[in-house]
């Protein structure tokens, strides 16, 4: 399961993601989270860094998956069925 999630905002927004269905989920999954401080953040030469990918873990409760999406944030969660 991949689920695509958005934050526009200027702040964090935290939640809890319930998955309807039938099929378990594996009680861990990953998030690949893309952020920056600034909207109108860029990759530069002097900083081609400056907004790369971050891969971090995440914990699977049951159905449930609780998520902390930073401000002006791109995630990216892989959650796997058994």
């Amino acid at each position: 399961i991949v689920l695509k999630l958005v934050n526009a905002s200027d702040k964090v927004i935290n939640g809890d993601v319930q998955m309807g269905g039938g099929k378990r989920l594996a009680s861990k999954g990953t998030v690949l989270l893309l952020t920056s401080e600034n909207m109108d953040g860029v990759n530069s030469l002097e900083n081609p860094t400056q907004i790369s990918p971050e891969e971090k873990p995440i914990s699977v409760k049951g159905k449930q998956v609780s998520l902390a999406l930073p401000a002006h944030s791109v995630s990216v969660v892989k959650l796997k069925t058994l």
